[in-house]
Parts: structure tokens; C-alpha cells; sequence
């Protein structure tokens, strides 16, 4: 859904930089949110209160403090971009000019969808890991397949010398990666116990 909403919303549509014939393809765009929303649907009622793990507090809580400190990270350095368009037009990288849409759309998607449902599961996974195991398994899911993909992209960006990667795009070459694998983490703490069912 996240994929979608921003190729279909962040698309640079009226722009005459851009060449192709992308709009024919935005029917690929609106795929990708409803089969979101369906497996959205269906992945929660797979799973149940029996299929949780009996988890350990103390570590539970190292866990989700380092995961909220790089949340928090994450949303300061959005929060920092914002700032910095609003005063001076631009960020220092130029992305922002480049495609002002995609860039607030990204923003949007991420300050309103993606760090907060990040620090509700944090939340559920503390007070009520059980019941709230399909939902914090969903978020985790979300944020592998966020993260795997944004990871993917700067390791691109990187090779082809992109210059977006110099300046204040620099801290996500350290902050994504690091929260890349706190969610593999994650979900791999949530699920080991069937890893080694037989």
C-alpha cells in the first residue's frame, strides 16, 4: 500500500522534466495498494494469541528502547528536512526541487504512517505482546519490506555516485541501514520459536 500511494501520489505528473509515458502504467500503481489492503486484511486473522512466543521482559525492553531511539532519530531527521524547506526553498541536496511532490509525499507517508504505527507495535509489543502479535508481526513485515527497499536503493545510489547521497542525505546511509537490520531483528525474535519447530 505504502509502495502505491507513493508512486501513484508522488508521481511528478505535471512536470515537463520528466519524459515517458509512466501514465500509462498507473494502473500498476493502484494493484499494488489494493493487494496491500487485501493482504493487510488477510494477514491479520492468520495468526492468534497461541502463535506468540513467550518473550522476556528485560530483553523485550532493550530491544524496543534501541528501536525508539532510531525512530526517533528517523523522525528528527525528516522533521530537520521539513524545517529546512520551509526556510530557505530547498534542502541542501537539491531532492527536494528535484521532485517536490514525491518529497512531501514521503514525508507524509513516513511522519504520519510509518513512525507512529512503528511506536504503537514498540508499545503493544510492551504491554500486550500476545494480543497484539499479529499486529506488531504486520508492522514488522512493513518495515522489512520499507526498509529492504529504501537499503536497496541508497546501495544504487551509491554506486552510481548519486549526489543526493552528500549533505544531509548522508545520515540515512547510517540511520536506514541500522534500521534495517533492528527490524530483521525484530522479526526474527518474533518468530524463532517456530523457526526451530520441527
Amino acid at each position: 500500500m505504502y509502495a502505491g500511494l507513493e508512486y501513484g501520489l508522488g508521481q511528478e505528473w505535471g512536470s515537463t522534466v520528466y519524459t515517458g509515458n509512466s501514465e500509462a502504467y498507473s494502473w500498476l500503481f493502484l494493484i499494488l495498494v489494493v493487494g496491500g489492503l487485501i493482504l493487510l486484511i488477510g494477514s491479520l486473522s492468520r495468526f492468534t494469541v497461541e502463535d506468540a512466543p513467550a518473550f522476556k521482559t528485560k530483553w523485550l525492553r532493550i530491544y524496543v528502547g534501541i528501536m525508539a531511539v532510531f525512530l526517533l532519530v528517523f523522525m528528527a531527521m525528516w522533521a530537520s528536512q521539513i524545517s529546512q524547506v520551509v526556510s530557505t526553498g530547498n534542502t541542501s541536496t537539491g531532492d527536494y526541487l528535484a521532485a517536490p511532490n514525491a518529497w512531501w509525499v514521503t514525508r507524509f507517508l513516513d511522519l504520519g504512517i510509518t513512525i507512529p504505527t512503528g511506536f504503537l507495535a514498540l508499545m503493544l509489543l510492551l504491554s500486550k505482546p500476545k494480543k497484539a502479535y499479529p499486529l506488531v508481526l504486520l508492522f514488522f513485515g512493513f518495515f522489512i519490506t520499507l526498509g529492504t527497499a529504501v537499503n536497496a536503493s541508497a546501495i544504487v545510489e551509491v554506486i552510481n555516485h548519486d549526489p543526493s547521497i552528500s549533505g544531509s542525505g548522508a545520515g540515512g546511509l547510517v540511520i536506514f541501514p541500522v534500521m534495517g537490520a533492528l527490524a530483521y531483528a525484530g522479526l526474527f525474535y518474533l518468530v524463532r520459536g517456530k523457526l526451530h519447530r520441527r
